[in-house]
Formats: C-alpha cells, sequence, structure tokens
C-alpha cells in the first residue's frame, strides 16, 4: 500500500470507486476507464475482443461474434472522458502488441506485456 494516500484507499474499500460490467455502462461517462478483456478465461461465445483487436495473433472469428464484439467495444471505449486503459489478455502478447501498434491503434509507448 506503499505511495497509495489514505483518503483514496478509504474510498475504494468504502465502495465509492465506479465499477460496471460492460452491458451496465451503456450512456454513462467517467474520467477515467480501464476496459478489461480477458477471452482466454472466458466462457462465452457471443464475444471475442483478442480476435476484434489483434486477429493475425488471435486467430479468427464469425462475422455475428466480430459484430458483437465492435459494438461492446465501442460502449466501452467511449465511456472515457480523459484516460482509458485496455487489458488484454491474450495467448500471444507479443504478438498481439505488434499488430496493435501495425494497425495505429497503440504507440510502443502505450503497451505493457506483463509476465
Amino acid at each position: 500500500m506503499k505511495g497509495i494516500p489514505v483518503e483514496k484507499y478509504c474510498g475504494f474499500i468504502d465502495e465509492n470507486t465506479p465499477y460496471s460490467t460492460q452491458h451496465g455502462v451503456k450512456g454513462e461517462e467517467y474520467e477515467d476507464v480501464i476496459v478489461v478483456f480477458d477471452d482466454t478465461e472466458a466462457s462465452w461465445t457471443h464475444y471475442t475482443f483478442a480476435i476484434l483487436l489483434a486477429p493475425n495473433s488471435a486467430g479468427t472469428a464469425n462475422d455475428n461474434q466480430l459484430a458483437r464484439s465492435r459494438k461492446l467495444a465501442y460502449v466501452c471505449f467511449s465511456r472515457a472522458i480523459k484516460n482509458l486503459r485496455v487489458v488484454l489478455f491474450t495467448p500471444d502478447p507479443e504478438s498481439a502488441a505488434e499488430e496493435l501498434m501495425a494497425q495505429g491503434f497503440f504507440q510502443e509507448s502505450q503497451i505493457n506485456i506483463l509476465a
């Protein structure tokens, strides 16, 4: 907890930090947004965010999956007023990072791969 102001920590503990599912934020806006896409542990078949964002490194999807994923990703990304962070779990993060940069979605300085 070193470096975290006590007030912010208490606010988080007291559930004063907005948190919602992707479906629950439609129409809302927040200063800071973090979006977590975890296709690797997901059991759904309607969405595929890794394939939507990095299709060459993540595989293929059907048109219905891509359309649903695109709409939901738009809802997630457009909630941020100032800062947007995206966490993408994918089996091949290095290839996904290269592809995201090649598509112009992110610059190298904006991508962190965690072990």
